[in-house]
């Protein structure tokens, strides 16, 4: 049953998530938060999807598949975090980020735009396009914003019993796919910004299976 596993793949997500921010705190470091963030995967799962992304820093976001560091995080800092469970053979992926303290002017307008980003990439994902397609108009408002060369990967991919796989970016979407939307900005001196939804492909419309705030969060300090 594809669906019934990629949902429960994701709710493990989901819940690793809503964990990871009882227990994110200024003085953590990164990998000790991705140490948490995995025992409570591979607790309630058969195990990771991928190793876990752990982001914090300001000087090294131009690498997507940042391994957790032992940098602790500040206030003020972006959290970006990226992980996955796997249920019945499938996997799950998903990227949040949140602020360490309250948001500057520019951290909540970088946000928003990402976030305006990822639900304009749900919107128009569906059977019959492609995801290269869609990637065109989401980086369409990046470039009205003048931010386009800070999103430097493709706007998702197919993800099922491999977490990179079927459906690639320029083949035509069918019904009982799934793939990410993952939007993103990585920029030096400021740092990374991710949010990343699995949605299934349905004959008529999508399934959003990731259910994790995506409204900026402000971790208290």
């Amino acid at each position: 049953m594809t669906l019934i596993d990629m949902r429960r793949a994701s709710r493990v997500a989901d819940e690793a998530f809503q964990y990871a921010l009882s227990i994110i705190g200024v003085g953590l470091s990164e990998q000790l938060l991705s140490s948490y963030i995995d025992h409570y995967i591979t607790t309630r799962s058969e195990g990771l999807s991928f190793p876990t992304i752990i982001n914090s820093s300001k000087e090294r976001p131009l690498n997507i598949h940042s391994k957790p560091s032992t940098k602790l995080i500040r206030e003020g800092d972006l959290v970006m975090m990226d992980f996955g469970a796997v249920c019945g053979g499938f996997c799950s992926d998903i990227s949040r980020t949140v602020i360490m303290g309250k948001a500057n002017k520019r951290q909540k307008a970088l946000y928003d735009l990402v976030l305006e980003a990822n639900k304009l990439g749900i919107e128009l994902v569906k059977a019959g396009i492609t995801l290269i397609r869609v990637e065109e108009d989401v980086r369409k408002l990046f470039k009205k914003k003048r931010v386009n060369k800070w999103f430097s990967h493709y706007l998702g991919h197919g993800i099922g019993k491999e977490l990179h796989g079927r459906p690639g970016n320029f083949t035509t979407l069918k019904a009982g796919e799934y793939v990410t939307i993952e939007p993103s900005l990585y920029i030096k001196g400021f740092g990374s910004i991710r949010i990343e939804d699995v949605v299934a492909i349905k004959k008529s419309g999508v399934e959003v299976l990731n259910k994790a705030p995506k409204e900026l969060i402000e971790v208290d300090v």
